[in-house]
């Protein structure tokens, strides 16, 4: 069911730890949750420590998600202003415009870095998610700016190969994501349609 954003405010992350693979207690709060696996960089974790599938970080995942709540970008080139309500347009238009499972991943989590830094949300974006996403998503994420900030250099770069279409097709959808009356799927559901393929 599509509604206008509405999800419970989560504190900002502030500090990139290093993520705890441990299960946390089913009654503790996202909050909690936010503050106790805060992230991410998990690049030390060996591959057989971080042997889950998707499905197993689904409330590490959705935490990140929800931090973007309250996050308000500049007015100007987001009218839509908070981060969540982008994020969820954006997959919104992904799902409907792409069957590739992935690329919904990718315009889901583009901007999660920016709950913690809006400047280098792209590299920590990429850090909070490595080692749980596809590397071709959390290689997305890192660069799905690159259009924008290098345009040339990024199309002679990466010419005639997937990642430029994968660039253009995010970027197409970012800067479509921007309604402040766009109607949205609540963000579990968002995350779930998802995890649903990566079982």
């Amino acid at each position: 069911e599509l509604t206008n954003s509405s999800v419970k405010p989560v504190r900002i992350l502030k500090n990139l730890k290093s993520y705890n693979n441990s299960k946390n207690n089913s009654k503790e709060s996202s909050t909690s949750r936010v503050e106790n696996e805060s992230t991410v960089l998990i690049k030390t974790q060996t591959k057989t420590q971080i042997n889950f599938t998707l499905n197993n970080h689904k409330e590490y995942l959705l935490d990140l998600l929800l931090a973007l709540d309250g996050v308000i970008q500049s007015p100007k080139y987001h009218p839509e202003s908070d981060a969540l309500y982008h994020s969820l347009q954006v997959f919104e238009l992904a799902y409907r415009e792409s069957t590739d499972p992935e690329l919904w991943l990718a315009a889901l989590f583009h901007d999660v870095g920016k709950s913690v830094d809006s400047k280098h949300h792209c590299i920590i974006g990429a850090e909070m998610v490595t080692e749980i996403l596809p590397t071709r998503v959390i290689w997305i994420i890192k660069h799905h700016l690159d259009l924008l900030k290098s345009p040339q250099q990024t199309q002679r770069k990466f010419a005639n190969t997937q990642k430029i279409g994968d660039l253009i097709q995010v970027r197409r959808w970012d800067l479509a994501g921007r309604s402040p009356t766009a109607r949205v799927r609540d963000t579990e559901e968002a995350l779930d349609i998802v995890l649903s393929r990566f079982d």
